[in-house]
């Protein structure tokens, strides 16, 4: 159904700076009232016993060797608030992320010499949505019958017997429940872990004896589902190398950044520049459609002259510009992995 173009709430400073009274183009952000989703986490398991018993609540035993097992928290699911398109795409980046680290980190085991051991990987799941962890987690097992998947019931209990954490969060609220949190990762964590989480909570984490890296991602839905994301990694040497080998399993570009938050700051400035772009793009299609040119003909000018970018040859936001692909504009802007609120 055709929607006609609405003003969008861009932010007063981007058009103070840019000396633009509105953009047309782009479409209306529709808020969420996004619950505090537990958005992937993965962890290692210290012990093969523990891990198989889904209700163990004790600390791993100090003297046991780590095995292959990795837990995520919060694959999510689409069908959750179907209304809420971006919400969809949040969840989807984790889903498809945390089926690409657990298949490929399963293939490794099934397929390699790891099969004759007597410790298997060790999945495990947990998301706000009970359904939606269940269903991942059977997807997982009967694919891979020869490995452990289960169900946590909270980043607590996950983090108990806890190796190696990765997040994935929408926003500081989510981050704030899912390791502050009375059932948060801080309250179960072992000493002897590292925790890979965003600055908001790197000063808490340190205090744990923990080495914390930022890894913000790009790529969007399509990268997370062909594990071809880029990770701007920030964090120590140490922190780094260890975080690598599972990155890898979801992405393609990892690079080491600096420092912790350095990540961050990459990403940010790499989003300044995505919004600045589409900003642009926006109210150039607007200018040269109102003065009689085709959206195709004007975008393929601007694709094939100095003004191409990927706002305007992957992600134009007017119908008909790219034809015979078959971008968010085309699809009532479903299948876009964030909005200008989760831009900064």
């Amino acid at each position: 159904m055709h929607r006609p173009p609405v003003t969008p709430d861009i932010p007063e400073f981007v058009l103070r700076k840019l000396r633009w009274s509105r953009v047309r183009i782009l479409p209306r952000v529709i808020e969420s009232r996004l619950p505090p989703a537990y958005s992937t986490t993965v962890t290692l398991a210290h012990d093969a016993s523990d891990a198989q018993d889904a209700q163990c609540r004790t600390k791993c035993h100090p003297q046991t060797t780590p095995v292959p097992g990795v837990y995520w928290i919060g694959p999510g699911a689409s069908e959750i608030i179907p209304a809420k398109r971006w919400i969809e795409m949040s969840f989807q980046m984790g889903l498809n992320m945390a089926d690409n680290l657990f298949t490929r980190t399963a293939t490794v085991y099934t397929e390699g010499s790891a099969a004759n051991s007597s410790n298997p990987p060790v999945f495990v799941v947990c998301d706000v949505n009970r359904i939606t962890a269940d269903t991942f987690a059977q997807d997982i097992a009967t694919r891979f019958p020869g490995v452990l998947v289960q169900v946590a019931d909270s980043p607590s209990e996950v983090a108990q017997r806890a190796d190696t954490i990765f997040t994935m969060l929408p926003s500081t609220p989510q981050v704030k429940d899912v390791y502050l949190g009375e059932r948060g990762i801080l309250q179960g964590v072992n000493k002897r872990s590292e925790r890979v989480q965003s600055l908001d909570v790197a000063a808490q984490v340190e205090a744990t004896g923990g080495d914390m890296v930022d890894a913000p991602v790009s790529g969007g839905v399509v990268g997370a589902r062909a594990g071809t994301l880029s990770f701007m990694v920030g964090g120590s040497e140490k922190g780094f190398k260890r975080a690598h080998p599972f990155l890898s399993h979801m992405g393609r570009n990892i690079v080491h950044c600096g420092p912790s938050g350095s990540g961050l700051t990459a990403k940010i400035c790499n989003n300044l520049v995505l919004g600045v772009q589409q900003i642009v793009v926006a109210e150039a299609m607007l200018l040269g459609t109102r003065l009689g040119l085709s959206p195709d003909t004007l975008a393929g000018v601007i694709n094939t002259s100095t003004g191409r970018c990927w706002s305007s040859e992957v992600n134009n936001p007017v119908p008909g510009a790219l034809p015979g692909k078959s971008p968010p504009c085309e699809r009532e802007f479903h299948g876009k992995s964030f909005t200008h609120t989760r831009m900064t």
